[in-house]
């Protein structure tokens, strides 16, 4: 079995150093001679081995670069035999380090730099028969841009290109290599622990997070380590662990490409919903923000316990652009539906985000850049409420006496959801409960299905086709995403 070494790199100022910092008291050993190195910018501390910025430097100038101005260079500069000296540099820090590793530790290899350089690093992998595991930290470029210019000095009008080089650089030479994609802060400061066992468990590293690591790992994390705040984004996916009405098909082969599965029940929807977790651990949506995962908590009738406790879980766990946070929120009889459970997220959280993106949990984004695309649609007419994001039914060839956007999916800004508000009372969605005998019938899902037709369809009326009509109804217009690509998934057929 090949020996692991986990790799924390990205930007400068993401968080790197809290990081790297926790999974030490978590038994990451950051090799031979190390001390600890701090200052007014890094109270805590660096957390970076001895040699690491030294000789990382030392690469950069070899191959005419500084850590704070990125250029891009020559196909294959890291086989360049100038290079050779280093790379025994390097692969001879390592060895020292893995000889002298402590029992039950696992070896930790800690600077943003390594983003820059990375192809080198994986050669030295690979010589080494190593196995990397790779965390990749990442900020807002304002966020960053403020610490390094008031770190370093820095030319802020130089600093947004060096970010990008980073994100793009990482991609093109990451591979099939094993990766995390976070944004360290927004994980770090909301549910730590559950972010550091993703780590460990996804990367298989020896686990000792106990009740001693864990009073340590509080005590060491603070609030001031992150010095500057933006408003942050938000994707809101709601979910409901309850039987639907049908767990084969939904729609037919007709006006579908093939019988679609559709998810019903406990153990169905924890399966789709961690598929659809992984999805979101790895498209990039183009922006930062929370992913809000709101249930519509049934749990009390179904007396059921697993899917509280997968949640649990799952809350605070990383996606490739922030955070998931898990909100349970009350079934008040089947009131809303996931449309309520879009309004209880606006009415909770209507002063922390800017731009939204609301789905249901059947509907999944597979493609980069669908958020930040509707973002860059609401910004060129404020006339527009609402991008649509699913397109199944285009606007253009809608025929519901109601426009609207096709399940509801999309994205909009606080201030088109703060008139509707205004306009409604609320946002739209379908206040009836569920029948008497849909909830006698809540555990048994053929005898539901066969009850719950009437219901669901006031809830198409009232709440997927009524949440974004309300936008027209408020003096909005509704618009299609303008893109060709294939990058959104209903149950498997995409759109």
């Amino acid at each position: 079995m090949k020996e692991k070494v986990l790799v924390i790199m990205g930007q400068h100022r993401s968080g790197t150093s809290v990081l790297s910092g926790c999974l030490k008291i978590l038994g990451g050993y950051l090799g031979v001679g190390y001390t600890p190195e701090k200052d007014q910018y890094n109270e805590k501390g660096y957390f970076e081995g001895s040699w690491t910025d030294h000789v990382n430097n030392t690469i950069l100038n070899k191959v005419g670069m500084e850590w704070s101005n990125a250029t891009d260079l020559p196909n294959n500069w890291y086989n360049h035999p100038k290079l050779d000296e280093l790379y025994d540099t390097v692969k001879s820090h390592i060895v020292k380090d893995l000889e002298s590793i402590p029992e039950g530790s696992f070896y930790m290899i800690k600077d943003p730099r390594i983003s820059l350089i990375l192809p080198f690093y994986i050669k030295v992998f690979e010589q080494l028969n190593l196995e990397p595991k790779f965390i990749f930290s990442d900020r807002e470029n304002t966020e960053m841009s403020k610490s390094l210019v008031k770190r370093d000095n820095l030319n802020p009008d130089s600093l947004e290109s060096l970010f990008n080089y980073h994100r793009h650089y990482c991609k093109k030479y990451i591979g099939d290599k094993d990766i995390i994609w976070t944004h360290t802060f927004k994980n770090i400061l909301y549910k730590p622990t559950n972010f550091l066992k993703y780590i460990i468990k996804r990367f298989d590293l020896p686990n000792h997070i106990n009740g001693k690591t864990k009073k340590e790992i509080s005590e060491f994390i603070d609030v001031k380590l992150k010095h500057h705040n933006t408003r942050t984004n938000v994707k809101v996916i709601c979910t409901y662990f309850g039987n639907r009405r049908t767990n084969v098909v939904y729609g037919n082969s007709e006006t579908h490409s093939g019988h679609i599965p559709k998810h019903s029940g406990v153990d169905n929807t924890i399966d789709f919903i961690e598929n659809l977790l992984e999805n979101e651990r790895f498209v990039d949506s183009g922006v930062f923000m929370d992913t809000i995962l709101v249930n519509h908590d049934v749990s009390e009738l179904t007396k059921e316990t697993e899917s509280k406790k997968f949640l649990k879980e799952i809350d605070g766990t990383p996606t490739r652009n922030g955070v998931i946070k898990v909100i349970n929120r009350p079934f008040n009889n089947g009131v809303g539906g996931g449309f309520g459970s879009f309004n209880h997220v606006y009415q909770k959280h209507k002063e922390d985000y800017e731009y939204w993106y609301f789905t249901e949990d059947n509907v999944v984004q597979t493609k980069n850049f669908y958020f930040i695309q509707s973002i860059i649609q609401l910004n060129e007419n404020d006339k527009v409420g609402y991008i649509c994001g699913y397109r199944h039914t285009t606007l253009k060839n809608n025929e519901h006496d109601k426009v609207h956007c096709h399940g509801g999916c999309g994205a909009t800004h606080i201030s088109k959801l703060n008139k509707v508000n205004k306009s409604h009372g609320s946002l739209a969605f379908y206040d009836e409960p569920y029948s008497e005998s849909m909830l006698e019938n809540i555990n048994d899902m053929e005898a539901f299905g066969s009850h719950a037709w009437a219901w669901y369809r006031g809830f198409e009326d009232k709440g997927e086709v009524g949440f974004t009509h309300s936008f027209i109804e408020a003096g909005l217009l509704l618009q299609d995403i303008q893109r060709e690509d294939k990058f959104c998934c209903y149950y498997g057929d995409c759109y």
